[in-house]
């Protein structure tokens, strides 16, 4: 889940769902759901100057604008994510919406790959009828040498490794559970929460550490206690 933040930058700052939950969730924020291979620009993640993210993509969408028409979301129509680039694309902007079982490839992507519609389509890559179109796709293609060197070069290997691997899709956390179940107002209201519970334990246990004396069953209770005065 990324996360980009406009008030630590104003081109967008991408982070991670530990980090807008731990310094980021009072700021403006664009919610960006999947992004492949993001790595998160927060400090908090990276204070190891040598592990600083340098290749992540970015585009109109780290500033809140999606879609081929360049607008915000909006809450009264619905939204799809390009399988390939990731962006993200208003009901009401692409020819048919997929279904439930299908996975949507904008027509940029299409027309950057012309190769990919014969591909999705179970084809090579060696012999294609070049397509721009937008598509709603279901399987995956041929995996041999030509078509695996093609989309290496290309940054499309994720493509090859998907149809090798078939990778279970992650198991949700029962935070994820939690938070996906409530709307936008409970959602902060329950970050928000964390961030003071988060808060008042480094508050409370910070002289403990700083004395290397071991926290005790009873002082964990203690500070429970605390939180209810």
């Amino acid at each position: 889940m990324v996360y980009s933040c406009l008030d630590c930058n104003n081109t967008g700052l991408g982070v991670c769902y530990g980090c807008f939950v731990s310094c980021h969730t009072q700021h403006r924020i664009v919610e960006l759901d999947y992004q492949r291979d993001f790595q998160c620009e927060c400090i908090e993640c990276h204070l190891d100057t040598e592990k600083q993210p340098t290749s992540n993509t970015k585009g109109p969408r780290f500033v809140g604008l999606f879609c081929y028409c360049l607008k915000p979301y909006l809450e009264t129509q619905e939204m799809v994510q390009c399988f390939v680039c990731c962006d993200w694309y208003h009901s009401e902007c692409v020819q048919t919406m997929p279904e439930e079982h299908q996975e949507f490839v904008c027509a940029r992507c299409s027309s950057k790959h012309p190769y990919l519609k014969h591909w999705f389509s179970g084809g090579c890559c060696n012999d294609f009828t070049p397509s721009v179109d937008e598509m709603r796709v279901s399987s995956r293609g041929c995996t041999c040498q030509d078509c695996q060197t093609l989309f290496i070069a290309k940054n499309l290997e994720f493509l090859i490794e998907d149809v090798k691997t078939s990778p279970a899709k992650d198991t949700p956390t029962d935070l994820d559970t939690l938070l996906t179940s409530m709307d936008r107002t409970k959602q902060m209201d329950c970050i928000e929460a964390y961030q003071t519970l988060k808060q008042s334990m480094t508050a409370y246990f910070r002289p403990f550490a700083e004395a290397g004396k071991i926290v005790t069953e009873q002082d964990v209770a203690k500070f429970f206690e605390s939180m209810k005065s």
